[in-house]
C-alpha cells in the first residue's frame, strides 16, 4: 500500500489551493492529474503549507489521477469501495464531531456546525451487534482522535451527505505510462519494417 504525501498539494500547488487555510478536492485532483503525486517518503507531512516545494521532487515516483468522478448512494459507494479502493467525501463539521471518541456517529439534533467543510476518506463499511450499519472514515486530526483517527459514521445520514456525494479517482503511476508509450512507439516502428529491437464488529475494508 503506498502513502501518498499530503504535503506536496500544500508545498507545491500555490497556485490553486491555499494551503493550510484551505481548498478544495478538486483542485487537489487537478493537480494530481496534471503534475502527479509522491509518497511520503518522498515528502513527509509536516503540517505547514509555508514548508517549499523541493526540487528533488522531480525525481521521485509520481502517481498521476488519470480520471475523478462523483458516485452517491450507499451501494454506488461501496462498489467503488470495492472495485478502485477509497473514496473522498466533504463533511459539514458539527460541534460534537470535534470530540468524538467512540462508537457509531450520529450528530445530535440541534448541535450546531462550523463554516465549510472537511475532507476524509471513506475506507469502507461494517456493522455492530445490533445490526446497525456505518461508514469507516478516516480522518486527518490524529490517532487521538476516535478510534486511532478514524470514525464510525452511521449509514443515510442526509445532513452529512456522505451517500449523496463522493469523490472517485482512478490513478496511474508514471512510470507505467511511460512503458506503455515505449511499447506503443516499438510497436509502430515494427509495423513500418524498422529493425528496433522489442523487450468483533463485522467489518469490510478494501484498502
Amino acid at each position: 500500500i503506498v502513502t501518498l504525501s499530503a504535503q506536496a498539494p500544500l508545498s507545491c500547488d500555490s497556485k490553486k489551493n491555499n494551503g493550510c487555510k484551505g481548498g478544495s478536492v478538486s483542485s487537489v485532483f487537478d493537480y494530481a492529474r496534471k503534475e502527479g503525486l509522491v509518497d511520503e517518503e518522498c515528502l513527509p507531512y509536516g503540517a505547514d503549507s509555508e514548508i517549499p516545494c523541493p526540487t528533488s521532487i522531480g525525481s521521485c515516483k509520481k502517481y498521476h489521477a488519470v480520471e475523478y468522478c462523483v458516485t452517491s448512494s450507499e451501494e454506488g459507494i461501496k462498489r467503488e469501495i470495492k472495485k478502485n479502493g477509497p473514496v473522498v467525501a466533504v463533511l459539514p463539521v458539527y460541534r460534537d464531531f470535534l470530540v468524538y471518541a467512540d462508537g457509531i456517529y450520529k450528530p445530535v439534533e440541534g448541535t450546531p456546525k462550523f463554516q465549510g467543510g472537511q475532507t476524509v476518506k471513506v475506507i469502507g463499511w461494517g456493522s455492530d451487534d445490533k445490526s446497525r450499519n456505518y461508514w469507516i472514515v478516516e480522518n486527518i486530526w490524529g490517532e487521538s482522535w476516535g478510534i486511532a483517527g478514524n470514525a464510525h459514521i452511521a449509514t443515510g445520514q442526509k445532513n452529512l451527505y456522505i451517500e449523496e456525494f463522493v469523490l472517485a479517482v482512478m490513478p496511474k503511476i508514471e512510470e507505467e505510462a511511460k512503458s506503455s508509450d515505449s511499447k506503443a512507439t516499438e510497436s509502430d516502428n515494427l509495423h513500418q519494417g524498422g529493425s528496433e529491437k522489442t523487450s468483533g464488529e463485522k467489518e469490510n475494508m478494501d484498502l
